[in-house]
């Protein structure tokens, strides 16, 4: 992801499903889930209706399997950061 090239992490298939998961939060929730990478400005999420979202978004990402859903593409990805 170009989101891993503009911080100061270092890319890694963890980090890859981390963006995914912050992705997610920041699109459903409006915010970011302040235990992940802060990415696109977006503010955290602080409210008690905030944190239910992304709750809910990490349920529905872990019951849906994520990791599998996107191992290829994470793959992919680990191999452009390494050439």
């Amino acid at each position: 992801f170009r989101l891993t090239i503009k911080s100061n992490y270092s890319y890694t298939q963890d980090t890859c499903y981390a963006i995914y998961i912050q992705l997610n939060v920041i699109k459903k929730c409006g915010c970011y889930f302040t235990t992940l990478l802060n990415i696109n400005n977006s503010l955290p999420c602080i409210s008690s209706n905030q944190s239910a979202c992304y709750l809910s978004v990490l349920k529905d990402l872990f019951q849906q399997d994520y990791k599998k859903k996107i191992l290829n593409l994470c793959r992919k990805l680990i191999f452009f950061f390494i050439l």
